[in-house]
């Protein structure tokens, strides 16, 4: 079976993950919901987290068996990290190709979102090599690994307001959000937020973050 597998939070990664989906011809599966982790070929699509795999999907990433991957990884157009590197000494296969996508930052509400689908297709011919990617090594954060939850949690505060009737919609979406209250274990994809149907749910940055995110963006899609 040859499938394109995501998993997304605010639609960005989803949106790749169409294109490459319509353009191959393979099967779009959601990657936390895969009953079959057995794979021919495939197209694997998720967003950067803090210049890191989101350690979420990290045990699922694990138990993925495929013969080939293209690795498409979404991130805020700001540092993705090494984590074409990461990702391919995580995975069993082997990994032919990668590729770094600037799109949408999850934290900045007015940015723009990915729209250069065009440029997508020499990633879809990528699954056509034979031989094993080496990814250039990239510059990354020498904190990004380390204590990534406290981090989380100083650097963004998701709390609920006046709207919320504790319908449990956002647990649905999310193990770690319970009526409006997150666990320790929470990244802050902020799915939860863009999910509420009531917009019950709002984040709030600190000032080192935002001033970061104020910094000149990436705008170029790289591939190896």
């Amino acid at each position: 079976m040859n499938a394109v597998i995501y998993w997304s939070n605010t639609g960005e990664s989803l949106k790749v993950a169409k294109y490459i989906a319509e353009k191959s011809g393979y099967e779009l599966c959601e990657l936390m919901t895969l009953k079959e982790k057995n794979f021919d070929d495939i197209f694997l699509v998720f967003p950067i987290h803090y210049q890191s795999v989101p350690t979420t999907i990290e045990p699922v990433l694990k138990s993925l068996k495929f013969h080939k991957a293209v690795v498409v990884l979404t991130y805020g157009k700001m540092s993705h990290g090494d984590v074409l590197n990461e990702t391919q000494k995580i995975l069993q296969g082997t990994v032919v190709g990668g590729s770094y996508i600037p799109c949408k930052h999850t934290y900045l509400l007015n940015d723009i979102s990915f729209n250069e689908f065009e440029k997508l297709d020499d990633i879809v011919s990528m699954v056509n090599r034979d031989t094993e990617a080496i990814f250039v090594r990239q510059k990354r954060n020498p904190f990004a690994k380390v204590l990534p939850n406290t981090r989380h949690r100083l650097s963004v505060k998701i709390y609920k307001n006046d709207k919320c009737i504790n319908c449990g919609e956002c647990g649905k979406v999310c193990s770690h959000i319970n009526n409006g209250v997150v666990d320790k274990q929470c990244i802050r994809c902020l799915k939860c937020v863009i999910s509420c149907p009531h917009e019950a749910l709002n984040f709030e940055l600190s000032p080192l973050l935002e001033d970061y995110l104020k910094k000149q963006k990436k705008c170029e899609i790289e591939m190896f």
